[in-house]
């Protein structure tokens, strides 16, 4: 299978359709990304792209990739300080807009060897000095996985849901260039009346979301919004409430749609597991089986292989998307890890029907008077109290964030069950959850809010 960023495979295929109005076949997404070549120059550079969903930054990405450059991709909106702190660590040859806009910098040449393709950071806002470095090879890797479990064909048509920046949201386009699908193309909200106009206008075939995204869903009713054209949902970038899972694979069978829950971290460049649309409904707090070419273990606190079914242990996943490690600053390019096998920090077990089930994470852990404390678990109990609640907290202080002012007596009466004094915790009143640029709850914003910043 020749690579997604092969454009010409495809011809004169219809490749991209913008809100705009703008629209390119692949021959001519090619030209314009060879365009963009000839201007960055054929010696290897570090190129930050500030992007959204549109077709400058796709040709400017497309070309990066092209060309062998390595880029940082980044969202437009991110804050000016962080971006100095960014160019201050990395040194990039060129930083690109938005809109196209190139301005060349001067930095010395790039000493790596040259695998890096892309630069994704790892938390929402992408001012993280942290970075995840991803090859060409993880990247294709990750888009045939895709590909072959969502059977996508070439007359799918993707609709942009998600920020080209975000890990999710860049597979979606990864996979479906490799199918030779049609990308819908647009930065308009779900919330918008513009969004839905174009999904129909344009017949949409699938639709991509974090749990945020499914919650607007939900409020929409989006059995209602008459989508004839839509075939499949996605969903991935954070749990999504087992009853939820429910709802949604109910509604999907009975419009005739599919609906996927998956898992990924973008250090797997990123998905890593899918749950069958057809197993949806009997196991919602699964996150199912790897995708193909990748592996699953379990390792226990001792670091040993656990066989037996329903032991939780930290989750292990190993693939050819696996990263090529972090990178903080330029000189990191040069000296990366090229792990086997990526230690998730996640917390799950293997079920009777070999399906894999996340129960928390091992960082999300304090202490409360000397006993550890799942703040994953305390989370998941008051949600099934039908609370709408969110946890958080340091050592000696747990912190419950709630939308619903009338809810605290309830709250309170819940934590006391698990044997939770008054002294112990906080409870904290938001109208809205904080959330970072790719729709995740920020759980720092949160702490701070409380007054448990760092």
């Amino acid at each position: 299978m020749k690579p997604f960023w092969q454009l010409e495979q495809h011809g004169a295929s219809s490749a991209v359709v913008t809100d705009s109005g703008a629209s390119c076949s692949y021959a001519e997404l090619a030209a314009a990304a060879d365009a963009w070549g000839q201007r960055l120059g054929p010696q290897r550079q570090l190129i930050f792209l500030q992007c959204r969903n549109n077709l400058s930054s796709l040709a400017t990405y497309l070309a990066c990739l092209r060309q062998g450059h390595c880029v940082l991709l980044l969202a437009e909106s991110l804050d000016p300080a962080q971006l100095r702190q960014l160019q201050q660590a990395f040194q990039p040859h060129w930083l690109i807009e938005a809109d196209g806009t190139a301005q060349p910098l001067s930095a010395p040449p790039l000493q790596d060897e040259g695998e890096a393709a892309l630069l994704l950071s790892t938390s929402g806002s992408t001012g993280s000095p942290k970075q995840v470095a991803l090859s060409r090879q993880n990247l294709q890797a990750n888009a045939a996985s895709i590909l072959d479990y969502l059977q996508i064909g070439a007359d799918e048509r993707p609709i942009s849901s998600l920020p080209m920046h975000y890990s999710y949201g860049l597979s979606v386009i990864h996979s479906h260039l490799l199918a030779g699908a049609c990308l819908l193309l647009t930065d308009k909200p779900l919330v918008s009346r513009e969004f839905w106009d174009f999904f129909r206008q344009q017949q949409a075939t699938s639709l991509a979301g974090v749990p945020t995204s499914y919650e607007l869903l939900e409020r929409l009713r989006l059995e209602r919004l008459q989508l004839s054209s839509l075939r499949t949902l996605t969903q991935a970038g954070g749990r999504l409430a087992p009853e939820k899972v429910q709802r949604f694979a109910r509604l999907a069978r009975e419009q005739g749609w599919r609906f996927f829950v998956m898992y990924g971290q973008t250090e797997a460049g990123p998905r890593m597991s899918y749950l069958p649309p057809e197993l949806a409904e009997e196991f919602p707090d699964s996150i199912g089986i790897a995708i193909p070419g990748g592996r699953f273990s379990l390792l226990d606190d001792q670091g040993r292989t656990i066989e037996d079914i329903n032991q939780t242990g930290e989750l292990i996943y190993r693939g050819t998307n696996v990263m090529l490690g972090y990178v903080s600053d330029r000189a990191d390019l040069s000296q990366l890890e090229h792990p086997t096998q990526l230690h998730t920090g996640d917390l799950a077990y293997r079920n009777a029907q070999g399906l894999y089930v996340i129960t928390g994470r091992l960082k999300r852990f304090i202490k409360i008077h000397g006993h550890r404390l799942s703040l994953d678990e305390v989370e998941q109990w008051l949600q099934q109290a039908g609370l709408d609640v969110r946890a958080a907290g340091r050592d000696e202080r747990l912190v419950i964030a709630h939308r619903d002012a009338d809810a605290a007596p309830a709250i309170q009466q819940q934590l006391a069950k698990l044997g939770l004094q008054p002294r112990s915790y906080q409870l904290l009143w938001l109208q809205d959850w904080p959330l970072t640029a790719n729709g995740k709850l920020a759980y720092e914003v949160l702490l701070g809010k409380a007054g448990l910043a760092d």
